[in-house]
């Protein structure tokens, strides 16, 4: 059925390349074309106008311009209204209800009379309360205490008395059950009242009986 034969070689012509060349096609750009436009800038315009003021005239030479306050008018009111006020002035420089305003430069001097030397016992105390003196001068009474009080008091407390005639002598020294809150001399009778901060009233009648043990007359308000 088959049988060997030899057949001699021949040559094929190649298609590959017209094959290519028909697959070739020129294709356009899907891009639209580069286009050039002009915007304006937005920037602020500056524009210039004139002065809406009036310009200056020269004033002419050989002509003076007329004043407002060169008036007929302004005469006369100065002239009726100068001897009225000179005479207001006057009054009030004389009057005594402005002595008080006038500013005065003098000279202040303090003199230190006496310097009274607390006592050993007071040291022990917070602050010195109040003190009150004579109306001639001649004593002085100084209160010793607690310098705060949150409640009710029950602070003891000391009362001293100062001589001013004689300051080097040792001031004389009363106990006080509370804190002393107000010292009074009379003005008339050697009377010496102090108020305590529990309501109570002392009084010390006489220059004698206070050199020695007073006698105290309590009350209570």
């Amino acid at each position: 059925m088959f049988s060997l034969s030899n057949m001699g070689a021949c040559d094929l012509p190649s298609t590959w390349r017209s094959l290519v060349d028909n697959w070739q096609s020129t294709a356009e750009c899907q891009t639209d074309a580069i286009k050039q436009r002009e915007v304006k800038i937005q920037a602020i315009k500056r524009m210039h106008s004139e002065s809406q003021t009036d310009g200056r005239s020269e004033p002419t030479l050989g002509k003076s311009m007329p004043k407002q306050h060169e008036k007929p008018s302004m005469f006369a009111f100065l002239n009726r209204i100068t001897p009225i006020v000179i005479k207001e002035l006057q009054q009030n420089s004389q009057s005594l209800a402005f002595r008080h305003l006038h500013q005065r430069k003098r000279q202040q001097y303090f003199e230190q009379l006496n310097l009274l030397g607390c006592h050993e016992d007071a040291h022990e105390y917070a602050a010195l309360c109040i003190a009150a003196c004579t109306l001639r001068g001649t004593e002085l009474a100084v209160s010793y205490g607690a310098a705060q009080h949150l409640d009710w008091c029950h602070h003891p407390a000391k009362l001293a008395i100062f001589r001013w005639k004689e300051p080097s002598l040792r001031p004389k020294i009363f106990d006080m059950d509370s804190c002393v809150s107000c010292i009074s001399y009379n003005d008339r009778k050697s009377i010496l009242t102090c108020g305590m901060c529990t309501g109570e009233v002392l009084s010390w009648d006489g220059e004698e009986q206070l050199q020695e043990t007073p006698e105290i007359r309590s009350e209570n308000t």
